[in-house]
């Protein structure tokens, strides 16, 4: 199945860019681009359609969750953020969120292999979460996606969570994910109450905003470093 799902890719490669299949005539042992699009007519007996469908699903296909992870925890890495001292951009950022929603408590955190990292805070004196216990863990799942639990009490998904039965007993939680312009979401802007909110969808956008604020940060701090990274190599060279 899998190698006849690669000639119906091919074929539709050639159907779009002879030179493309050209170059992996030799693949297939064939002299040429016409041998290539011979072969694959003989080979391959799918509709345009179901190539088509092929081509995309191969396409699409998403890497290992594995290596994701590992993508994005060299990413996280490479902003040189965590463990980092409080810096006045991003309590801006938090007093914001705080504002804007409403709500009693507003975080700016990361998510480390183990631990969800708190950069910035109000309301809440917290400074890491285990990894296990974390909403923005659950909340960076879906980059592209504001994560919302209007009443966590009365969701039974989260009810019996410990943010939730213990400190700080939070009822409602969003947070919109920190996605750098690499791709990985790397932390999450969350606001947090003590009593429950319903959906709102103009605060839904702000704090979608606020997180690309909090990237906007990350990433020149990732510039920075990468520079910082550089020049000290360049140094050790000339020495």
């Amino acid at each position: 199945v899998l190698k006849d799902t690669r000639l119906a890719i091919m074929h539709e490669q050639f159907a779009r860019d002879g030179a493309t299949v050209a170059k992996i005539a030799p693949l297939l042992g064939l002299s040429d681009a016409s041998a290539v699009s011979r072969f694959l007519r003989e080979q391959v007996g799918q509709s345009a359609r179901e190539i088509r469908a092929a081509s995309r699903q191969i396409d699409t296909r998403e890497p290992p969750a594995s290596k994701r992870g590992e993508d994005r925890l060299r990413a996280l890495h490479a902003c040189q953020i965590l463990d980092s001292p409080d810096e006045p951009s991003f309590e801006r950022i938090t007093h914001l969120a705080h504002h804007l929603a409403g709500t009693s408590i507003a975080l700016i955190s990361f998510i480390d292999e183990a631990r969800e990292w708190v950069k910035a805070r109000v309301g809440w004196d917290v400074r890491e979460i285990p990894q296990e216990r974390s909403l923005a863990a659950l909340a960076i799942a879906k980059p592209g996606e504001t994560f919302w639990i209007a009443n966590a009490r009365a969701d039974e998904r989260f009810c019996d969570h410990a943010l939730v039965t213990g400190t700080p007993r939070l009822r409602f939680y969003a947070a919109a994910p920190i996605v750098l312009a690499s791709g990985e979401a790397v932390g999450a802007v969350s606001v947090i109450d003590r009593v429950p909110h319903p959906y709102d969808a103009e605060a839904d956008r702000q704090l979608r905003m606020l997180a690309d604020l909090a990237s906007d940060l990350l990433e020149h701090r990732r510039t920075a470093a990468a520079h910082n990274a550089a020049r000290s190599e360049s140094h050790r060279h000339a020495q």
